[in-house]
Parts: structure tokens; C-alpha cells; sequence
């Protein structure tokens, strides 16, 4: 799927990164490159969340997932492959 055949809005809610699940605002696509997008999603997030940390991730751990988590999400709308983990073995 090109984004330039999208009209509409992007809706993102993130969870455990903040003291209640966050709904960030809408995210216009039209005009917008996957890469465009996966960067104002990122940052959109970064801007929103306010992480902490806990017995179960840092608070830097969280944070890095969620910006990880968001371009996940912007390759599987988009159809493109998507970033696996390193092998932690």
C-alpha cells in the first residue's frame, strides 16, 4: 500500500509508558513517505509518553520499545518487512 494513495488519519494508543495508556493525537498521511511517517510517528510518541522505571523495564528500555513498536506498526500498515530484534544467543 503507497501512502499516497491514503487519505485520512493515523490513531496510536501506547501502553505501559506512561501512567495510563496514552492516545496520541491524529497523525494526518496524506503527502506523507513511510519514512516521514515512521519518524512523526516516533517522535509523536517520544513527545507524549513519560516512562518509568520499575521491576519489570528502565524506563529507557520503554521508551526504546515504543519507538521501536511505532515503526513495526508504520511497515505492516504500509506492507513492508519488518525489523526483527537481534538474536539475544
Amino acid at each position: 500500500m503507497a501512502l499516497d494513495a491514503v487519505v485520512g488519519t493515523l490513531r496510536t494508543a501506547i501502553g505501559a509508558c506512561a501512567p495510563t495508556p496514552v492516545l496520541l493525537p491524529p497523525l494526518e498521511l496524506a503527502g506523507l513517505s513511510r519514512g516521514e511517517l515512521s519518524e512523526r510517528l516516533v517522535e509523536l510518541a517520544m513527545d507524549h509518553i513519560s516512562p518509568i522505571s520499575d521491576v519489570r523495564a528502565s524506563a529507557e528500555y520503554r521508551a526504546d520499545m515504543a519507538a521501536v513498536l511505532c515503526a513495526r506498526l508504520v511497515a505492516r500498515l504500509v506492507g513492508q518487512p519488518q525489523p526483527r530484534a537481534a538474536d539475544p544467543r
